[in-house]
């Protein structure tokens, strides 16, 4: 389970969200520093995890742009066009 621990990190990086979330859920490592936090959130957003939204918001302080992008995935995954596209909108124009 150690090595699945950290397996998830280089396939979320390469764009292979559904691999990453699975091995990530093997063992469920907690994230180490901001970038794995930053990379778990966007994960859990796309999976619908109403828990990104409160990650997001504990990035926010140090990581603005970050918790724009992982809210506005968790909306469209959610099929919420019109937030999705304010938290673009404010990533967009605010950072």
């Amino acid at each position: 389970a150690m090595i699945e621990a950290f397996r998830w990190m280089p396939l979320a990086i390469n764009g292979r969200y559904g691999q990453a979330m699975k091995q990530w859920n093997i063992a469920k490592p907690d994230p180490v520093g901001p970038l794995e936090r930053v990379f778990l959130a966007y994960l859990r957003a796309g999976e619908k995890e109403e828990g990104a939204l409160a990650e997001a918001e504990a990035l926010r302080p140090k990581l603005p742009l970050e918790a724009d992008f992982i809210r506005a995935r968790y909306f469209i995954a959610t099929g919420k066009t019109e937030e999705a596209v304010g938290a673009l909108e404010a990533a967009f124009t605010a950072h």
